[in-house]
């Protein structure tokens, strides 16, 4: 299971042109480190060789002893000096592999993850992302490191004993083989009993590090609401929980343990008998005391290292039920894919056509969040949205940016299906979305503006910055446009992170501008410094502006207003025309601007 896991990560891996050039550099590199383990592994058992010689020297020492044993000890320091050299080279090779695989599985895993589609993004918590890359990542690593650089060297180490020890005597060849052969078998045992219990415990343990990822992420909530001892009470029953079920899941790893043990145990007896055996049949052979010598030291270290495949199966069940999930997301396709012969238009307007666009979140459309939708937008016009909250305004925009394909109907840009449009091309060059929850990355602000521009020059950001109305803050902070603004822009208010979230769309110079709900967090002086740079975007026509509000105070300077309403176009003009035609409308601006009664009891 956990190579056929493994053949199928690799044959997608070989599929996909970003990784496939590495995959044969690493695979030399693996099969080098391979080769010289096998070399290690015969001198560490040739090694002990000079043994059988040095004890029968002394023995039974002869005329030319003095110099045979002065040979012996230099034969010890060059076989040891040798296998060192050796050793050396495989340690280079070993951690160029183990390197070299790390880079892979974590720049694919993490660029697989940042290609599924929004909907896989928004079913899975940020605690089961993390889990996924980081956490599965490391526990394969670490079992893939175990099982090529120290339990295959075991097992060569014990089946190079096995062969070495037919030369001694047929009668320790048969001991080392029954031995390898009986371990196999309870070994194979071992890992089907305790196959239910490493599942068992890899679900108990994926939950106690959900909840803990939670807990580090949402820390500010909750000590907001004074629910630290709650949720602290709760973390404990479930490491409680899982220490007491511990317990009998490790009674039964300790008594698969024991039953490997015992055939070692067995293997010993049997192995000492036959050195008795042949020790009293040998008579006074001059090389049989150097034999008995060489197979009690090769075989007490292959007893040794075959304790040490406990450490392989330890690692077994994290590393394969690892290898599981990473194999399932890495089979998982994202729902918005580019079309095989992508198309861009003969120019980038941002002129948009809905055209009876039908889409629900889910599989069914019984009850559509977007149902016939259609709708004409000139190019370097502004067109609001607005409608009660679930009426489907920001659905729409999240179409339009393609994080979603419509169920029926479609989205055209430019006189060019969405579907069939550059997807990649498009939303680093065409379209730039700013919403109500701004993301910022721990970098100076100069970096965040210039993040989808690169290369972008200090001239093209500081325009960008005045043309969002960022300019001025940001000169007053302390290094200026290398400042950095701390996680998510921690060290920034509410209205100066949605400036630098605009002036960052805005050095894209897109053709399309979406403007999501982009001053609904903010206080009041913070919304009319950005709605001041929204009215200055507008009147400046360079893009095509498509504004999400709640406010009509946000919205009144917009060439268009369509009015939603279950998914639907209610009603369409501008604020003065659905002042008169559009009943909706008329309730959301008597709401705005009517008189606050407040009704004290007491």
């Amino acid at each position: 299971m956990l190579f056929a896991d493994l053949r199928a990560i690799l044959q997608q891996m070989k599929q996909d042109p970003t990784i496939a050039p590495e995959l044969p550099v690493v695979k030399r590199a693996i099969i080098r480190t391979f080769s010289w383990e096998v070399l290690s592994e015969i001198l560490q058992v040739l090694q002990s060789l000079p043994v059988m010689f040095f004890t029968n020297e002394l023995v039974h020492p002869g005329p030319n002893s003095p110099r045979n044993i002065v040979l012996i000890a230099l034969s010890f320091a060059v076989l040891y000096k040798i296998n060192q050299l050796i050793s050396n080279r495989m340690g280079l090779h070993r951690n160029d592999v183990f390197w070299g695989c790390w880079r892979i599985w974590w720049g694919y895993g993490n660029r697989l993850l940042l290609r599924q589609s929004t909907d896989w993004h928004t079913q899975h918590s940020t605690g089961e992302k993390d889990s996924l890359i980081g956490k599965n990542v490391t526990r394969f690593q670490e079992l893939f490191d175990e099982a090529l650089f120290n339990t295959i060297p075991v097992l060569l180490r014990v089946g190079f004993t096995t062969i070495f020890m037919f030369f001694i005597g047929w009668q320790f060849g048969v001991v080392a083989l029954v031995t390898m052969i009986a371990y196999a078998i309870v070994l194979r045992r071992s890992e089907r009993r305790m196959r239910p219990h490493r599942e068992e415990f890899q679900t108990r343990m994926k939950a106690v590090e959900d909840n803990g990822s939670e807990l580090t992420k949402n820390w500010r909530t909750i000590r907001t609401l004074g629910l630290e001892e709650r949720f602290s009470d709760h973390n404990e029953a479930m490491l409680r929980d899982f220490w007491h079920d511990e317990y009998p899941r490790h009674k039964a790893w300790t008594k698969c343990i024991s039953r490997q043990d015992d055939v070692l145990l067995v293997s010993r007896a049997v192995l000492y008998l036959t050195l008795g055996l042949v020790a009293l049949y040998s008579g006074n052979s001059a090389t049989a005391l150097g034999s008995l010598v060489l197979a009690t030291t090769w075989m007490e270290r292959a007893y040794s290292n075959y304790w040490r495949l406990s450490d392989f199966q330890r690692l077994l069940g994290r590393g394969q039920e690892a290898l599981r999930e990473l194999v399932a997301f890495m089979g998982t396709q994202p729902t918005v894919v580019n079309s095989t012969s992508p198309q861009w238009p003969a120019k980038a307007t941002g002129k948009v056509m809905f055209n009876d666009v039908t889409f629900a979140y889910g599989e069914e459309c019984h009850q559509p969040t977007i149902a016939g939708f259609n709708l004409e937008v000139p190019a370097y016009t502004s067109l609001a949205f607005v409608g009660e909250s679930g009426s489907g305004k920001s659905t729409l925009m999240a179409l339009l940016a393609r994080e979603y394909d419509p169920h029926r109907g479609h989205i055209a840009v430019d006189d060019v299906n969405l579907r069939d449009i550059d997807y990649g091309r498009y939303r680093n060059q065409m379209i730039a979305v700013v919403s109500q929850s701004i993301e910022l990355f721990d970098r100076s602000i100069a970096d965040n503006i210039r993040l989808a521009r690169p290369n972008a020059s200090m001239k093209q950001i500081v325009a960008a910055a005045k043309a969002a109305g960022a300019h001025e803050f940001i000169v007053s902070t302390e290094q200026g446009y290398h400042t950095r603004i701390g996680e998510n822009g921690l060290r920034l208010s509410g209205g100066q992170r949605q400036r630098l979230a605009i002036a960052r769309a805005l050095i894209m110079k897109p053709a399309i501008l979406i403007l999501d709900e982009a001053t609904s967090a903010l206080d009041a002086m913070s919304q009319a410094e950005v709605q001041q740079t929204i009215d200055e975007l507008i009147a400046a026509r360079v893009c095509t502006v498509f504004i999400i509000a709640h406010r009509l105070s946000t919205v009144r300077s917009a060439d268009q207003i369509v009015v939603m309403d279950d998914g639907r176009l209610a009603a369409r003009g501008t604020h003065g025309e659905l002042l008169t035609t559009s009943a909706i409308y008329q309730k959301m601006n008597k709401l705005e601007v009517g008189p606050v009664k407040l009704h004290l009891v007491g």
